[in-house]
């Protein structure tokens, strides 16, 4: 990459790392990925400056939005996920380019209608092979980003009570046996937040124009990995139509208190039906 200083990059990640390693091996394919602890981010802007911090990341539009945001938390877990998602970025381009990638301020981030994350690049047509693909997440402290060269997602959850209250939005009997199986020693609350977190970034990297229920999603098998990690499978049941294949997503739990997890297609198999 160009030698440039950027402030407050995001930082390592053994946990992440291998998750992303390991939804990589399941998909056969290269993955990405970044987080930032928004709690450290914000002391960084107290002790330098909001524009500081930002102008080194983000392009004149993007700082136009940043600015909308009132409340300093929101507009840290926005910046927080700007910041990851332009590193990933740069470093799957960094990957798959001849060339060195471009300048972060050189990169912009769009939504979709749909919410999903699209790159763009300055003077380049938003559907340029040569760009990855992105999800973004946060919760809690944490802001995470990943880029692939497939449609991808990627989701942290904090661990909290509202997850046992909510359970039979997102939860089924027989999904939290497997839980208990893959994760004994992880409390019930954690195995929760695994699956809610599994579940959510299987739906972002599926849901192109909109994204399935949670409880269309059944979990179907987790193979334990190294590290308490594990490879999960899942199917999806819509309207009583055949069950439709889905990738593999990778999920662990980072320290005790937030749960990852990442998914990424196939490039040998069709993203609209795909079994990594």
């Amino acid at each position: 990459m160009p030698t440039m200083s950027l402030p407050h990059k995001p930082i390592e990640s053994k946990t992440l790392n291998n998750l992303a390693a390991l939804a990589g091996q399941g998909a056969g394919t290269t993955i990405s990925s970044a987080l930032i602890d928004l709690i450290e981010l914000g002391e960084t802007v107290k002790q330098l400056s909001l524009e500081q911090i930002s102008q080194p990341w983000l392009n004149q539009a993007e700082q136009v939005i940043l600015e909308k945001y009132q409340f300093p938390k929101r507009r840290l877990e926005w910046l927080g996920g700007r910041i990851c998602a332009k590193e990933v970025a740069r470093t799957q381009m960094t990957k798959n380019l001849a060339t060195a990638p471009p300048l972060p301020t050189e990169l912009r981030i769009k939504n979709q209608s749909s919410g999903r994350p699209v790159l763009e690049r300055d003077g380049h047509a938003p559907d340029s092979s040569t760009l990855p693909e992105l999800s973004i997440s946060h919760s809690g402290r944490f802001a995470a980003a990943m880029a692939s060269e497939t449609c991808c997602g990627i989701d942290i959850q904090e661990i909290t009570p509202a997850l046992e209250r909510t359970r039979e939005r997102f939860a089924l009997p027989q999904e939290l046996l497997i839980l208990q199986h893959t994760w004994p020693t992880a409390g019930q609350l954690a195995q929760l937040g695994l699956l809610w977190s599994a579940k959510e970034a299987l739906k972002k990297s599926v849901g192109q124009e909109s994204m399935p229920g949670f409880l269309e999603l059944t979990l179907l098998t987790a193979q334990a990995q190294p590290g308490g990690l594990a490879l999960l499978t899942f199917t999806q049941y819509a309207n009583q139509k055949r069950p439709r294949s889905l990738p593999f997503v990778a999920a662990g739990l980072l320290g005790q208190d937030y749960a990852l997890a990442l998914c990424t297609h196939s490039p040998t198999c069709d993203q609209a039906d795909s079994h990594a």
